[in-house]
């Protein structure tokens, strides 16, 4: 292999030229590549300012790398245009020119590091998998580092330089030309024969043969960047215009919503607005919106735009006088699992669907497909946080035999913000739900409190208060007062099995039974025989009522009483207590006869100063942070230590240490108190 030098250099005019195109086409490639940078860029701007992806989308990642590759490229251009520019000052000046400087042989190893650059820029993606091919580029550039500087400090002739230096890019080349083989289509800007010209002209003996092998290499590489920034322009105009019509779809439908919300919007008007939405984007006949059945599990038709037929069934032609009515009240009935038909398949997949023909695939069928036309049909799922809340489809695409690409991306977009508008409308469905529910529960409550007495009867001779504190918003449990006759007060203290609405409707139930059977009887067992009668086969089998009756004779000063399944009653006498436990069973449990023999009626005489305590099982069941009871044996010392108190103060007294013990624990059960004093 001969070095350039004198002779070389006294070369034609056809020579020359040949460098000079060389040089042109290496500029080329520099303007080009800046292009495609620039390119790219653009594109990442414009994703950030008009698309609703997320920046880790292939749109994105797609415009990153090819910013990062072409400004690699023009990077090896620049190296490569000064060595370009060596060769043709060597053409023009008859001698190698970096002789005068003492550097005659630098000029090939500066080719070698600018082909070196091309090498990585062109094989950047795929290194991170092959660490070995990283390495091997890495050694050549430092070679080549090594190698200029070595030739300018005249450390090497210009032969040596110049054999080595073929030697290594002849290499380079043929590697480069095996990994870009291996690499998929769509990763190559050159196919892997060109680089067979690279590695030819590098071995070649003849210095006309190599300048003519790049100046080829040079021309279809940059033949192929430019077919590339033509590629990406128009791709480019595409994505603007693609992206407009998305933010034009977007924003008219963020408009219609507002409007809409400013009248209440609710979901039905919603997903009429969302199937209009839906045609007027897509330029369709008919659309459609399904929705999962939260009961079923089924994909249901709930808004339809237009004429959409039912999917997968005849419909006789006598039907067809009445038109779209009739079918869409069809269409309205039809439900589709998961995986079922095209609308189940899309839920299940997640993934959109393009169909050429709706009639031709079997899913419109009989007399609802029109023979002379195709049926297109477009369907995209609806899907937020991974959960698919239904389907959006239209058909008929208007003055077009398809839907494209371009339509499938806009309902995407489409579907992406619907299924957002959905969801928030099922939330504000059920806040609304619960808010009525609220509302009617606090007037349950109101009426609740009127069939309790606003305030303890005034009875001659005796003290006598109350005190109900439900566990939410209803309670079940009931206290009352009523003149069972002239001067005997009948006093009722209850507590129905559960909490809630259910148990208020029971407590409302015993209420009219105990004042019914109550009025004019003075018996103690036989009201309360009745009130189990009637009560015993009107009660759920899980239901049952834990009951104090007694009636106050005011003019004997005692009570006639009986604790139907009740808590103790207590008696505070001389700073005493004593814990009455008649036997009895609760109302509802037993049959008649043996209700009433299980239950025993006391009575009990009060004197001045004597106190008598009804209660529920919510005071001696409180609990606190740490679970413990507020028991029966706090309750009776409080009990003590309110001696001599009036009904109201005892009330007040044992309240708060109830309220004391449990602290911050939420309230368990309804808590009713009620306190005769004589």
């Amino acid at each position: 292999m001969r070095a350039p030098g004198t002779g070389w250099c006294r070369i034609c005019a056809p020579m020359i030229a040949l460098s000079l195109l060389a040089f042109l086409l290496i500029a080329g490639i520099l303007a080009f590549s800046l292009l495609q940078w620039e390119g790219a860029q653009r594109r990442e701007l414009l994703y950030f300012h008009l698309t609703l992806e997320k920046p880790g989308s292939n749109y994105f990642r797609s415009a990153r790398l090819d910013r990062e590759q072409y400004g690699r490229v023009a990077l090896a251009a620049a190296v490569l245009s000064l060595h370009q520019l060596a060769v043709v000052g060597d053409a023009l000046c008859g001698e190698p020119w970096m002789a005068r400087f003492g550097a005659a042989a630098a000029p090939p190893w500066v080719l070698v590091f600018g082909q070196a650059l091309l090498a990585y820029a062109l094989l950047f993606q795929p290194l991170a998998k092959r660490p070995r091919l990283v390495a091997a580029l890495i050694a050549v550039s430092v070679i080549a580092c090594l190698g200029t500087l070595v030739a300018a400090i005249g450390g090497l002739s210009a032969a040596t330089s110049w054999a080595w230096a073929r030697v290594i890019e002849g290499a380079l080349g043929l590697g480069v030309a095996a990994v870009v083989g291996g690499l998929p289509q769509e990763e190559r800007i050159v196919q892997p024969k060109a680089f067979l010209l690279w590695s030819v002209g590098a071995l070649s003996p003849w210095a006309w043969i190599h300048h003519l092998a790049l100046t080829l290499f040079y021309a279809v590489f940059g033949f192929r960047v430019f077919c590339r920034v033509v590629e990406h322009h128009e791709a480019l105009e595409g994505n603007l215009h693609r992206m407009q019509r998305q933010r034009e779809v977007i924003v008219g439908f963020l408009d219609r919503i507002g409007a809409a919300y400013s009248d209440a919007l609710d979901l039905e008007q919603l997903l009429r607005l969302l199937a209009s939405a839906a045609v007027e984007t897509t330029g369709a006949g008919a659309g459609a919106i399904f929705l999962v059945d939260s009961r079923t599990g089924k994909l249901q038709m709930r808004a339809v735009e237009g004429p959409f037929p039912p999917l997968y069934r005849d419909v006789p032609a006598s039907n067809l006088m009445r038109r779209w009515e009739e079918l869409t009240r069809i269409a309205l009935r039809q439900r589709f699992a998961f995986g079922q038909g095209v609308v189940g398949e899309v839920a299940a997949k997640q993934t959109p669907l393009r169909i050429r023909d709706a009639a031709e695939a079997g899913i419109l069928v009989g007399s609802v497909v029109d023979p002379v036309r195709r049926h297109p049909m477009l369907l995209t799922p609806l899907v937020l946080r991974g959960e698919v809340l239904g389907v959006m489809a239209v058909l008929n695409r208007q003055n077009a035999d398809e839907f494209s690409e371009d339509d499938q991306f806009l309902l995407a977009t489409l579907a992406e913000q619907a299924a957002f508008y959905i969801d928030n409308a099922r939330m504000v469905a059920v806040l609304a739900q619960q808010e009525r529910v609220r509302r009617e529960l606090q007037i349950a409550r109101e009426i609740q409190r009127t069939l309790l007495p606003a305030d303890a009867p005034k009875v001659p001779g005796f003290d006598l208060d109350a005190l109900s504190r439900p566990a939410l918003e209803m309670g079940g449990d009931y206290y009352d007062f009523f003149w069972v006759a002239e001067g005997h007060l009948g006093i009722v203290v209850a507590d129905v099995s559960g909490k809630g609405v259910p148990a208020a409707l029971t407590m409302a139930m015993l209420r009219t039974v105990m004042r019914t059977y109550a009025f004019g009887n003075r018996s103690v067992h036989d009201t309360l025989m009745r009130a189990n009668a009637t009560l015993c086969g009107d009660l759920r089998l899980d239901t049952f009522i834990t009951l104090f009756y007694g009636i106050l004779d005011v003019k004997r000063r005692t009570l006639s009483w009986a604790r139907a399944g009740h808590e103790p009653t207590l008696l505070l006498r001389d700073n005493r207590i004593e814990v009455l436990t008649p036997s009895g069973a609760a109302v509802g449990v037993l049959s008649p006869a043996e209700f009433g023999h299980s239950l025993q009626v006391e009575e009990t005489v009060i004197g001045p100063g004597d106190a008598i305590l009804i209660y529920t099982d919510g005071i001696t069941e409180a609990m606190n942070h740490h679970s413990e009871e507020f028991g029966l044996g706090r309750f009776v010392e409080t009990v003590r230590g309110t001696a001599g108190l009036s009904s109201a103060q005892q009330i007040q007294r044992i309240e708060e240490s109830v309220s004391a013990f449990a602290g911050d624990a939420p309230q368990q059960d309804d808590i009713t108190l009620v306190v005769l004093t004589g």
